[in-house]
């Protein structure tokens, strides 16, 4: 089956359920497509850190720290 015809297929199934059952269902997603927006736009500020804790690496203002000594903080928390 093909995804247009198994999308059609889907839609008359909706739009046979009552209001109620239709709304909450285009509230979950939508709620979903939140998410996945969230995440994209989280994965984005995390490369803007990176890139910017390394820049200022490399411009020596903020020094490296050894592995062992981030874990033993880490688990120290």
């Amino acid at each position: 089956m093909q995804v247009a015809s198994k999308m059609e297929n889907i839609e008359k199934e909706i739009l046979q359920l009552p209001r109620q059952k239709r709304a909450i269902l285009v509230r979950h997603i939508i709620r979903s497509l939140d998410q996945e927006e969230d995440e994209i736009n989280n994965e984005k500020l995390w490369v803007a850190e990176v890139k910017q804790r390394y820049e200022n690496y490399k411009k020596g203002k903020k020094p490296g720290k050894i592995a062992a000594q981030v874990f033993r903080d880490a688990r120290a928390k």
